[in-house]
C-alpha cells in the first residue's frame, strides 16, 4: 500500500481523542487529509473497558471504537506504527518504520503509561499492569496457571481489577501504602462501605502499608516482605499510577511538565502543534485522566485545528465503577473536598448519596447503588442544578436525610 506523505492534519495516538478529533474535523471539511499513527496493533479501542473484562475476556477487536470503513469515509489514514521526531521547522514528523511525514497541525494524543515497580531486581516482566488490551491479554493468558494475586495500590484500576479477579476465583490481596481505598474520589464513610465489601468477597485488604522487599523464587512465584509479614504470590499486578508520554514532545523541545503543557486552546508552546487527553498538562496544572474529559479535549482540538476557536473549560472529573456489588459514582469530590459546602447526606435502603450544594448550586455529589440514574447525576454536577431542581428530578423517599455546612481544608 503506498501512503502519503503530505497530510493536514497528523494525530499521533489511537484513542477517544483522536477519534472525537477526526469528527469535529470531519464535519468542518470532509475532504481534510488525516493521518492516525497508533502505536498499538489493533484498531483504536475504548481502553477503559479492558481491566473490567477479565473475567469473559475479549477478541482483539472488542471494544474497537471505529471500523476501517469509518477511517475511509472520513479521509482518514491510519497506520499502525511508532512516532520518534518532530521536526518543528519542516513540520514533518518521522515515524520508525514507515517514513517521514509532513503536516499543517499535529495533534499530540500520546496518552499514558503505567508507572514503573522498582524493588530489587524486579524485572519489567515480572510483574502484570492492566493499562492497555496487550497489559491484560498477558494476564489473561497466564491467569489459569495462578491461584494468588498481589495488586500493588487501591485507586480505580487497583479495585476493578480485585473485583474482577475475585469472580474468577483467585485469592486477591491489595497493598495500599494509604490508609483507605479510592481515596481521592470518596469520603471515608464510602470506602469504608468499599473496604466491608472487598472483604464480604474474600479480599484481602492491608491500608497503611508499604513493601519491604520482593524476591523471584520457585515455580515463578514472589516473595514479598511487607512490616513484620512475608507472603508468597503467584503474580504480581501494579496499580499505582501512570505516567503521561511526554517524551516525543521533549525531543521536540516543547514546553513540558508531568505532561505537556497546553494552552486553554489546547496549543503547545508550539502554535502549530496541540496536544490532548490524558498526556495534556492545563494552565491549571490538571491533567484529567478521565475518558469524557479526552473525548471532549479531542473535539475542542478538532475545532481549532480548523480555526473554528473554541476555549477549553475543564469540567468536573467525574468517574463511576460498578464492583464488589457495589455502584460507586464520584463527581468533582476533589474540589469540594476544600473550600465551605452545605453538605446534604441522604440515604434509602443501601442507597446513599452526599450532595455538595454552595450557593444554592450542586458543586459535587458523592452516590452509591442508584446506577440507573447516573447520568442524571452527572448532568446535575455539570449545569450545576439548584437544591431544588435537585431534589425534584431526583427524588428518594428518604429514610434518612440531614443537612449541615462544613469548611474543609
Amino acid at each position: 500500500m503506498t501512503i502519503d506523505k503530505r497530510y493536514d492534519i497528523i494525530i499521533v495516538g489511537g484513542s477517544i481523542t483522536a477519534i472525537e478529533a477526526i469528527n469535529s474535523i470531519h464535519e468542518i471539511n470532509p475532504h481534510t487529509k488525516i493521518l492516525l499513527i497508533s502505536g498499538e496493533d489493533r484498531l483504536p479501542y475504548k481502553r477503559t473497558m479492558i481491566n473490567k473484562n477479565i473475567v469473559r475476556g475479549f477478541d482483539k477487536d472488542d471494544f474497537k471504537l471505529a471500523t476501517n470503513e469509518w477511517y475511509q469515509q472520513n479521509n482518514v489514514t491510519l497506520i499502525i506504527d511508532r512516532a520518534t521526531k518532530i521536526d518543528r521547522k519542516q513540520k514533518s514528523l518521522e515515524t520508525a518504520t514507515n517514513g517521514t511525514y509532513t503536516y499543517n497541525k499535529l495533534l499530540l494524543a500520546t496518552g499514558v503509561r503505567s508507572k514503573t515497580l522498582k524493588y530489587n531486581n524486579l524485572a519489567h516482566n515480572d510483574y502484570y499492569r492492566v493499562q492497555n488490551a496487550s497489559d491484560v491479554e498477558k494476564l489473561l493468558k497466564d491467569i489459569k496457571h495462578k491461584q494468588s494475586f498481589l495488586i500493588i495500590g487501591s485507586g480505580v484500576e487497583g479495585i476493578e481489577t480485585a473485583d474482577q479477579l475475585i469472580r474468577k476465583g483467585k485469592n486477591v490481596t491489595i497493598i495500599d501504602r494509604n490508609n483507605r481505598p479510592m481515596r481521592k474520589l470518596l469520603p471515608e464513610e464510602y470506602s469504608n462501605e468499599l473496604i466491608s465489601a472487598m472483604k464480604n468477597k474474600g479480599v484481602h485488604y492491608l491500608p497503611n502499608t508499604s513493601i519491604n522487599s520482593v524476591n523471584r523464587i520457585r515455580n515463578q512465584q514472589y516473595e514479598v516482605t511487607f512490616g513484620d509479614s512475608k507472603q508468597v504470590f503467584d503474580g504480581i499486578i501494579s496499580c499505582i499510577g501512570t505516567q503521561a508520554n511526554i517524551e516525543l514532545a521533549q525531543e521536540a523541545n516543547l514546553k513540558t511538565n508531568k505532561g505537556i503543557l497546553v494552552n486553554n486552546f489546547l496549543q503547545t508552546s508550539d502554535p502549530d502543534i496541540y496536544a490532548g487527553g490524558d498526556v495534556a498538562e492545563h494552565s491549571n496544572g490538571t491533567m484529567t485522566t478521565l475518558w469524557h474529559a479526552a473525548a471532549y479535549q479531542g473535539e475542542i482540538a478538532g475545532l481549532n485545528m480548523m480555526s473554528i476557536s473554541r476555549e477549553h473549560k475543564i469540567k468536573p472529573f467525574r468517574l463511576k465503577t460498578d464492583v464488589f456489588g457495589l455502584f460507586l459514582f464520584s463527581a468533582n469530590f476533589e474540589n469540594v473536598n476544600s473550600g465551605q459546602y452545605e453538605i446534604s447526606c441522604q440515604q434509602q435502603g443501601n442507597l446513599k448519596r452526599t450532595i455538595y450544594y454552595k450557593n444554592d448550586e450542586t458543586n459535587g455529589i458523592i452516590m452509591m447503588n442508584d446506577k440507573n440514574r447516573a447520568k442524571e447525576y452527572q448532568q446535575a454536577v455539570m449545569e450545576k442544578w439548584s437544591k431544588e431542581k435537585f431534589n425534584n428530578s431526583l427524588p428518594i423517599q428518604q429514610s434518612v436525610i440531614f443537612s449541615f455546612a462544613a469548611s474543609f481544608k
